[in-house]
C-alpha cells in the first residue's frame, strides 16, 4: 500500500471571511487545503542521505516520473519520491536529456524525506 505523501501535512480550513468575493462566486462557506509540506533536502550533507543508492535514467520524450515509479516501486503513486530526490516538482521541470536519479530503496528514501530534523 503506497505511503500517502500528505500523511504528515497539516490541513488548513479557509473561511469565506478570507476571500469573500471568491467564496460568494463559488457558493462556498469553507475550503480545506493542505499546508505546504517541506521535505528534508536530499542534498543535505549527512551520512544517511549520502547512503541512498540510485538508478539513473535520462529524460526522453514520453518518460514520466510516474512511469519510473511504477517500474521501480510497483506503483505510480511514488512519483513524488523521485521528484523530491531530484528537486523537480513536476515532469516539466526536467529537461530532455537530463539525468534523473531514482532511489533504489524506497522505504529508506521515504524515511529520509519525512524524518524530523
Amino acid at each position: 500500500m503506497p505511503v500517502n505523501r500528505y500523511q504528515y501535512t497539516t490541513i488548513i480550513e479557509l473561511t469565506d471571511k478570507m476571500r469573500p468575493a471568491t467564496f460568494y462566486r463559488r457558493d462556498l462557506k469553507t475550503v480545506r487545503q493542505y499546508a505546504k509540506l517541506i521535505y528534508n533536502s536530499p542534498d543535505a550533507d549527512d551520512d544517511e542521505t549520502n547512503a541512498i543508492e540510485t538508478h539513473e535514467r535520462v529524460m526522453a520524450v514520453g518518460e514520466r516520473m510516474s512511469k519510473w515509479a511504477h517500474e521501480f516501486y510497483g506503483s505510480a503513486e511514488y512519483w513524488w519520491v523521485i521528484s523530491w530526490y531530484n528537486g523537480k516538482p513536476t515532469d516539466s521541470h526536467i529537461e530532455l536529456g537530463e539525468m534523473v536519479s531514482i532511489p533504489k530503496d524506497l522505504e529508506y528514501a521515504i524515511y529520509i524525506a519525512t524524518r524530523e530534523t
